[in-house]
């Protein structure tokens, strides 16, 4: 299994694909930019998402962002607005829905748990 995936092209694909979503988490992050990064087009990088991480890769780089804001705002006394510019959102509005829909509470009483 290990020869297999060294070998197949779209896994090394995909996974330089995460390479790239991992280093530029907190900036801003489109299909297109992640695709021309991995060397793919944008359906080959929508395929390989689907078949690897069972995701599109807008919501892969959403599920990091909100588990890693979840960890910031768990370690550190960072304000709730900081914490989602830090890990790339826009609006922190769209964070707190985001964040709620995906672990059922606001980000505020993330550390109260």
């Amino acid at each position: 299994m290990q020869r297999w995936l060294e070998h197949d092209g779209s896994y090394a694909q995909f996974l330089k694909a995460i390479d790239y979503i991992q280093s530029h988490l907190a900036a801003p992050l489109s299909v297109k930019g992640i695709a021309v990064q991995a060397g793919l087009s944008e359906s080959s990088l929508n395929r390989s998402f689907k078949r690897f991480a069972q995701d599109t890769p807008l919501q892969y780089v959403k599920k990091l962002r909100l588990n890693q804001a979840r960890a910031q705002l768990q370690q550190t006394n960072g304000s709730v607005q900081g914490v989602a510019y830090d890990v790339g959102y826009e609006s922190v509005s769209q964070f707190s829905r985001d964040y709620k829909r995906y672990f059922g509470a606001n980000p505020k009483d993330a550390r109260k748990t």
